[in-house]
């Protein structure tokens, strides 16, 4: 029996929460707890509980019990465990009887309930590999004798820099290597037309087998590198955006680079998929003036940018008014659209989800305002009062600092917002109109750079700072 680890287990209850999973509207645990999606492994589980003479059940995560509830268990005594303490509750006053229990419990740290099969679906692949292996350790001590765990097909793992992201984990893969179960003991759980993936069976005697002291200890300390600055993140950062390696050897500013994607990853719990953010977020941190005390971000989304300035000391307003709200307690399907009070996670910076070109501020406020390939997804009549806006809200001297998409080999503005056509080629207008409006406005150009044809870019990007006379 395993001895219980000294390493620092992280509190996982910070991660997860009432309502995270969205997407269908018969449940509160996700779309992958449907009877739709559910149907087919519905099908198989009770045939397996009793070829395995199971009379004690503990299913942990088990959500709100949604699909379950369905199951014919029979003498099956079942407890449902999960971190939730708001769905236990909710749980306890539908469901409980002679046979069916709740209690709140984290798989990775609170001792299992006996049981002779413990289910855990849809949970691990939320989790790094540090709290994998607490849990692993913590079925291990409990005497459990049979473990029915989600596995993907993924040709390969990574780790997650915190709990609540999502990747796929296949444990037939290093650093898990557990052995392939026989057809009896791999159960389908996907619906027609979805990604296909099972619930694989292993014996508490296969799982310590392949959990080795060593083993187990190496996938706490790949975890501990995925924090390290400039390592691992960028490892991680490359599994999701495969044209990084490119940029990082093409970059004017490496150093920034990596400190970009170790504040997205210590920020954010994410690197952005979109390619040209790898040189666009490095290029705006290095051309907004160190001095810059009062800086405006217009169009913010989700950017490591704000958390840099910050740290260099300045005041920070993020503005964007993005219908899509992101909250702290739904890290889950983050990405770099939306808005995001980033007050929640530094309280250094001012966040506003309104319209810029009304923003209600005096004139001459701002030092810097800095925009990342916005500006040219709107409108040319709502781009105009953008300029217009900034050029008020500039003091005399201040900067104004922008990437512009491009249609490629061309100087037409970008004209698509979301996929969709904006307006008109010839209403929407050029990158020479665009600085016509700025000079309108009182911005004279003081350098300009296009970048063509970047790697995994559909556009060409123009890069500019303006001052205000």
């Amino acid at each position: 029996m395993p001895e219980a680890s000294n390493s620092p287990k992280l509190d996982l209850s910070d991660y997860f929460h009432y309502g995270q999973w969205r997407g269908a509207a018969e449940t509160i645990s996700g779309r992958g707890s449907t009877l739709a999606y559910t149907e087919p492994l519905r099908e198989s589980l009770p045939q397996l509980f009793r070829a395995l003479n199971v009379t004690r059940l503990l299913d942990a995560p088990c959500g709100d019990f949604n699909w379950m509830k369905t199951l014919d268990l029979g003498d099956i005594h079942y407890t449902g465990m999960d971190i939730v303490e708001q769905i236990v509750i909710e749980n306890k006053e539908k469901y409980s009887g002679a046979k069916i229990a709740f209690r709140t419990g984290d798989i990775t740290r609170d001792a299992l309930p006996p049981a002779d099969l413990i289910m855990v679906r849809d949970c691990l692949f939320h989790l790094p590999f540090a709290s994998i292996a607490d849990f692993f350790e913590n079925y291990l001590r409990a005497g459990i004798r049979y473990l029915l765990l989600t596995n993907n097909a993924n040709p390969q793992n990574v780790d997650l820099a915190i709990p609540g992201q999502y990747r796929p984990v296949n444990f037939l893969k290093p650093p898990f290597g557990f052995p392939e179960p026989d057809s009896s003991r791999k159960l389908r759980d996907y619906p027609d037309g979805q990604r296909e993936r099972y619930m694989y069976l292993w014996t508490r005697d296969e799982i310590e087998t392949a959990l080795t002291p060593r083993a187990l200890s190496q996938l706490r300390t790949s975890s501990a590198e995925v924090t390290k600055p400039g390592g691992d993140q960028v490892g991680q950062a490359v599994q999701v955006n495969q044209h990084l390696l490119k940029y990082i050897d093409a970059s004017d500013h490496p150093e920034t680079l990596s400190k970009v994607i170790a504040t997205s990853y210590d920020k954010l719990g994410f690197f952005t998929k979109h390619a040209p953010r790898a040189f666009e977020y490095p290029w705006i941190v290095e051309h907004i003036p160190v001095a810059s005390r009062m800086v405006i971000d217009l169009g913010a989304g989700l950017s490591p940018v704000p958390f840099l300035l910050a740290e260099r000391g300045a005041e920070v307003l993020t503005v964007d008014y993005s219908d899509t709200k992101r909250t702290v307690a739904d890290r889950s399907r983050w990405n770099e659209w939306g808005f995001l009070d980033y007050g929640t996670i530094d309280p250094r910076i001012t966040s506003r989800n309104e319209d810029f070109s009304t923003l209600s501020l005096p004139g001459g406020t701002a030092d810097t305002i800095y925009s990342i390939s916005v500006i040219e997804h709107m409108p040319a009549a709502i781009r105009r009062g953008m300029a217009a806006t900034a050029g008020r809200l500039l003091r005399a001297g201040g900067s104004l600092v922008l990437t512009l998409d491009l249609v490629p080999r061309t100087h037409n503005l970008w004209n698509r917002d979301r996929g969709q056509v904006v307006e008109s080629p010839q209403i929407h207008g050029t990158l020479n109109d665009f600085l016509h409006e700025l000079a309108t406005a009182g911005l004279a150009l003081e350098s300009l750079v296009i970048k063509r044809a970047l790697p995994g870019s559909a556009t060409d990007i123009a890069c500019l700072v303006a001052r205000k006379v």
